[in-house]
């Protein structure tokens, strides 16, 4: 749990405090709405390609910021398969049917919480989708149907609620709840947020924390933050973190010490109570 969040050890319904205007019975809102999806990469799993060809059909997408963190390995060996059959898919995958990607190359692995300071900063719009590359989640159900520019506007940052992970759990959860304290496990696997509401992550936290420092930030800008929920999603969790912590352990040591010390030593999580 970050600095000044105190945990009330409830989950609230945000239906009491986030209104949408116009006639509930027109889509307009939903349907005009653009999102930049912003993407840092190493290319170590093959979903990223199956979640670019879902982001390109998807209205509301507007661009997918690819921050390409390892660019010798788009076409090197340790690449991914390009000509791949995911579960729910059977195409071959070609970046000439992509339309809506930038790719932003660095010359080096800036690590992920830099990669989102510049994804952020690049974004041609105003509304944010910060995106694992190895989630599979079915964004077109959470834009169309269950985010609007309300959100956006009425609250800090939204992350996807850890019970979301659990197949016999994630129906039972509201599509968005308010909450006074950071989740932890999934939040930042994909989060939405204005851009107005994203406070740029210190130098410090190159790898972990982010989201937490996000939710804190506008938590102390006097802003609820909300998860997720009533939707399925799936991860393989922190690829790329496992591949930096095997090479050298003590980069994200030092970024454990960091976060405690400007937390003065709080747990950097809680755990949603049911409410």
């Amino acid at each position: 749990m970050a600095k000044g969040s105190g945990n009330t050890g409830k989950v609230q319904s945000t239906r009491t405090t986030i209104t949408q205007t116009g006639d509930p019975n027109k889509n307009y809102l939903k349907q005009t709405y653009k999102i930049s999806f912003i993407i840092p990469t190493m290319w170590f799993n093959s979903r990223i390609f199956s979640l670019i060809e879902r982001l390109e059909a998807l209205p509301n997408c507007d661009e997918i910021l690819i921050i390409d963190n390892f660019p010798s390995n788009k076409n090197g060996d340790n690449l991914v398969r390009l000509n791949y059959s995911p579960t729910k898919y059977n195409s071959r995958f070609e970046w000439k049917d992509i339309k809506k990607v930038r790719i932003l190359e660095q010359k080096e692995n800036i690590y992920v919480n830099p990669a989102w300071n510049l994804g952020v900063k690049e974004a041609r719009n105003d509304l944010i989708c910060l995106l694992n590359d190895d989630v599979y989640i079915d964004l077109y159900e959470v834009v169309m149907n269950k985010i609007t520019p309300a959100h956006f506007r009425g609250l800090g940052i939204m992350g996807m609620n850890p019970f979301c992970y659990m197949k016999d759990e994630w129906r039972k959860q509201e599509d968005v709840a308010t909450l006074d304290f950071f989740v932890g496990h999934g939040f930042g696997c994909c989060m939405f947020l204005h851009k107005d509401h994203y406070y740029p992550i210190p130098d410090d936290l190159k790898i972990w924390f982010g989201d937490n420092w996000l939710f804190l930030k506008n938590q102390e800008a006097g802003l609820k933050n909300a998860v997720i929920g009533n939707h399925w999603i799936d991860s393989d969790m922190s690829c790329t973190v496992t591949h930096i912590n095997k090479k050298d352990p003590s980069v994200i040591q030092k970024e454990i010490e960091w976060w405690a010390s400007y937390t003065e030593g709080e747990p950097e999580t809680s755990t949603i109570a049911r409410g």
